[in-house]
């Protein structure tokens, strides 16, 4: 993919986690996306979210879900539990 491409699918994802975002929030969590790599986009929990006991079944149903329907491009979705952030 070129970086073009990579920017398109960075923003559609975004917006996919847009729509599950005010849920997440709502609890006192959130997500991220991390990066997105070939087919697959690495997003992490935050706040309430990192520690909810429910966190795995709100990834599978909710935020991978999102992500697979809205973005074609994309085939998996994995959770980044510490991620390493890199300084722009």
């Amino acid at each position: 993919m070129n970086e073009k491409q990579h920017i398109e699918i960075l923003k559609k994802v975004d917006s996919a986690l847009d729509e599950i975002r005010p849920f997440l929030q709502k609890d006192g969590g959130d997500v991220e996306l991390i990066k997105v790599s070939k087919e697959k986009a690495y997003v992490s929990f935050l706040g309430n979210c990192k520690s909810c006991s429910m966190n795995t079944s709100t990834f599978e149903h909710g935020v991978m879900q999102t992500i697979l329907k809205a973005v074609p491009e994309i085939k998996k979705v994995e959770i980044m539990q510490d991620p390493v952030r890199l300084k722009s």
